[in-house]
């Protein structure tokens, strides 16, 4: 029996500038994250009474819910992720792409061809933006690349990003975790809209000045600071912690997205980085490489166990 299979990395932004519009298609954001993996796997199974399973999570609500209200689908999906829903590391994206796909799929498509993956990332976009889950990370996935510039918001086609070709990329980890704070992207842009705005606007201008590895690091750090995402005693204890490996220049720098913490260092260094880390956050999700390949799906005639 023939599986279909979509992949993605997970995308974790470093600042942005949140852009509403009447059109929620047109809707989105300016901004800079980085595509990592190990990313996610999702594997299609029957409709039953939970259409998306992260993990042992169901994940039917947000854009999810957007989609299946509106059209069929043809399956519903497994999800394997080492970064859970709602963290920071755009699993709902990836599942907004997959399920369109599926709805496609339904209609004797699916995403086969660009013209229907370009249909199924605005249909994942627009379903984002009305459940309040994300303002850029479809079209990050989309494009792929490693390091992704949202040059213009919007879903693809409408939006327009570009990868960051850096050289330094091809040296460096990162070790991901989760703090102990939970922060929806609900909270996030209902909440702290103005403040985003503000020093999102302004880290995405210095960017443009040296759009590069190392300052994407150091801007994000700047901007999780500025819009309350690291408080001043998680810095204090990371800071502490990290100072040697950053005074033997192990360490590039850090940041928080939501309740994601991003450590950016060399790769020899990573396991004894993430054990350092381990007293002061929730849990380490793993050690990770920059991913240049997006969204993408395939077929299998392994069915996973």
């Amino acid at each position: 029996m023939v599986c279909t299979v979509y992949r993605a990395p997970h995308h974790v932004t470093g600042f942005w500038i949140p852009l509403k519009d009447r059109d929620p298609y047109s809707t989105g954001s300016l901004g800079v994250g980085i595509l990592l993996e190990p990313g996610m796997i999702a594997y299609d199974k029957p409709v039953d009474s939970c259409i998306v399973e992260v993990g042992d999570i169901c994940l039917d609500k947000g854009p999810v819910e957007v989609i299946t209200r509106e059209r069929r689908v043809a399956h519903g999906l497994y999800i394997r992720s080492s970064v859970p829903p709602g963290v920071g590391g755009a699993v709902s994206a990836f599942t907004a792409l997959a399920i369109s796909c599926e709805a496609l799929r339904a209609e004797g498509r699916g995403c086969r061809s660009r013209e229907d993956l370009l249909e199924a990332s605005r249909i994942a976009h627009r379903a984002e933006v009305l459940a309040l889950t994300g303002l850029g990370d479809v079209i990050a996935m989309i494009t792929g690349g490693g390091l992704v510039m949202r040059l213009k918001p919007g879903a693809p086609g409408i939006g327009y990003a570009i990868a960051i070709r850096d050289p330094a990329l091809e040296s460096v980890e990162f070790t991901l975790a989760q703090i102990d704070r939970q922060i929806t992207t609900a909270d996030v842009l209902k909440g702290l809209w103005e403040k985003i705005y503000r020093y999102g606007k302004e880290a995405y201008r210095e960017f443009e000045k040296d759009p590069s590895l190392e300052s994407f690091i150091e801007l994000s750090h700047r901007f999780s600071q500025e819009v309350g995402f690291l408080d001043r005693d998680l810095k204090s204890s990371l800071d502490e912690t990290l100072t040697p490996y950053r005074g033997k220049g192990y360490l590039l720098g850090y940041y928080v997205k939501k309740s994601m913490l991003v450590i950016a260092h060399e790769k020899r260094v990573g396991s004894e980085i993430a054990s350092a880390v381990r007293g002061i956050v929730k849990r380490v999700f793993g050690i990770y490489r920059v991913a240049y390949e997006g969204f993408t799906l395939d077929s299998t005639e392994n069915i996973p166990t």
